[in-house]
């Protein structure tokens, strides 16, 4: 999908390099898929110490077979 919008030029450069790409689409691109993995982190996270896991995995790996 094509959009315009307008970002500061050393933000973007700066996003560019750190991510090891060559154009500016692919450094906002990147950044985007990268803020979307620390929001779904983020996500998981709350749940922790709320859900409880069974220790044999081997036996749940077999269950319903």
């Amino acid at each position: 999908m094509r959009t315009n919008v307008t970002i500061d030029g050393q933000l973007v450069e700066a996003v560019r390099v750190a991510a090891g790409v060559t154009t500016k689409a692919k450094a906002v691109v990147e950044a985007m898929q990268e803020y979307l993995r620390w929001h779904r982190i983020g996500t998981v996270r709350r749940f922790q110490g709320k859900l409880r896991f069974r220790r044999d995995t081997a036996e749940a790996r077999h269950r319903g077979r």
